[in-house]
């Protein structure tokens, strides 16, 4: 059996990923907000190979552009590490300042911690973000 050496977890700059996306404040899709932190993503995976998938999602609440980014980093052996999440607020709660603080946050705070400490260290699976533009509106 081959030993290989558990990746490390940064607790500090998890919640420091999470004060960041926070200091966004609501997130529906949409919005601006929902915007930035589709710039904040993309800013942090820089140098990786990065693909769009969009699309417009036809609701019972409207049409709405949805933008899933997926960016992918070359690893030494076979295999593939995925770090999913999704970035939006709750799209009902948008009007009442909810920022996602503990159900929300924990998938931007998963695809931070996960995939930007893990492309430093260039683990030895294949490995791809994929964050989802929406969670659902209804």
């Amino acid at each position: 059996m081959v030993s290989i050496p558990a990746p490390s977890f940064d607790a500090q700059r998890a919640w420091q990923y999470t004060k960041e996306v926070t200091a966004f404040g609501p997130r529906p899709v949409g919005s601006a907000n929902h915007k930035k932190i589709e710039q904040y993503i993309l800013s942090h995976v820089k140098g990786d190979q990065v693909e769009d998938d969009d699309f417009v999602a036809d609701t019972i609440e409207g049409k709405f552009p949805v933008h899933n980014i997926v960016a992918k980093f070359p690893g030494t052996r076979d295999g593939i590490l995925v770090v999913a999440g999704h970035y939006d607020t709750n799209y009902p709660f948008r009007n009442n300042g909810y920022v996602g603080a503990n159900y929300g946050q924990k998938n931007a705070r998963v695809i931070a911690s996960g995939w930007f400490g893990l492309t430093a260290k260039k683990p030895c699976e294949s490995g791809r973000i994929l964050t989802a533009s929406m969670e659902r509106v209804i």
